[in-house]
């Protein structure tokens, strides 16, 4: 038995590469269900995919974000 949490508040990094105006964010992004004050500690565990894409970009420094 196996049990896969998907959290709301996360959208993983969109992968297309190259990127365009019209593709999505090639980090991911995260929305805290806390308030950020200031004060709040918020902690965040990440693990870094070394995957290149068929062009050979990627890995640890992701893929180049488009310049409008």
């Amino acid at each position: 038995m196996g049990l896969e949490l998907t959290p709301t508040q996360f959208t993983p990094g969109d992968p297309t590469d190259p990127q365009t105006l019209t593709t999505g964010d090639p980090r991911g992004t995260y929305e805290a269900l806390l308030t950020y004050d200031g004060v709040s500690l918020i902690q965040v565990a990440c693990v870094g995919d070394v995957s290149l894409s068929a062009l050979g970009n990627g890995g640890l420094h992701g893929i180049k974000h488009v310049i409008a």
